[in-house]
């Protein structure tokens, strides 16, 4: 049985007061279980020292802030992290003030989408860096699967972004087409079907199953690994989207 963790009461202590400090120690003193309940050695990491050990090696998702951008946002710029951040949340008209009045405005930004592009016109017009759409649907009919609205974001260069993960049963993220189907089934009935869909990036818990699949398919990307890889292929795709246009304009 695992013991009662602290009571840390009011969380929103300004930072570096005396409570804040004794909050932080409380937390410090914590140990993670293992897979089988057991504690181990290793306890919480503080978000700046996962900043410091991930510079300049990958892009960072950060999807669980939406409460408290502009804080998140001044400790990524004191460690001059902002191109190597990828913001999500839902389109909410507050989560996009937020993010767009805080110090993370020119960070990558991506909008949670679910079953249909609520909020995707509010998304366009709010002057944030973004980059692709997350997609979440319950249903292989949902208005987010279909071509016009795929065919429109891959047209203004933009990434689909799908989230194959099971974090509960009884959640559907992706139609059933998830990382439970492409493990123990057919990779080809969930990875393999958000592929052909048009999905660009797939969040999985089996990224090496996955780039094993996506090797077998002749689809790696090795640049995709890397964050000037990833960056490259935005400014690519945006690029194209523009001369096209111009191109466009001409012919008319």
């Amino acid at each position: 049985m695992r013991q009662k963790e602290p009571e840390f009461g009011n969380c929103r202590q300004r930072a570096g007061s005396k409570e804040w400090r004794k909050h932080e120690e409380e937390i410090r003193a914590l140990r993670l279980f293992n897979t089988t309940g057991s504690r181990i050695s290793h306890g919480p990491s503080r978000f700046e020292d996962v900043l410091e050990l991930t510079k300049n090696r990958c892009i960072l998702n950060l999807d669980r802030c939406a409460g408290f951008f502009d804080g998140v946002a001044k400790i990524i710029r004191r460690h001059g992290m902002e191109n190597q951040i990828l913001m999500k949340s839902k389109p909410t008209r507050d989560a996009i003030a937020r993010i767009a009045d805080s110090e993370a405005a020119g960070c990558m930004y991506i909008p949670i989408l679910n079953e249909t592009s609520e909020g995707w016109e509010m998304v366009q017009k709010s002057g944030l860096n973004v980059v692709g759409a997350e997609l979440t649907f319950a249903s292989e009919e949902s208005p987010l699967m279909r071509e016009d609205f795929m065919g429109k974001l891959h047209r203004e260069g933009l990434a689909v972004w799908v989230n194959a993960l099971v974090y509960d049963y009884e959640v559907r993220l992706t139609a059933g087409h998830d990382d439970d189907v492409s493990v123990t089934g057919d990779p080809a009935d969930g990875w393999g079907w958000l592929i052909e869909r048009g999905a660009d990036i797939i969040q999985t818990d089996w990224t090496g199953l996955l780039h094993r699949y996506l090797e077998g398919r002749g689809l790696a990307e090795p640049g995709m690994t890397d964050i000037r890889g990833m960056q490259e292929k935005i400014k690519e795709k945006k690029y194209k989207m523009r001369k096209e246009s111009k191109l466009c304009l001409k012919e008319k």
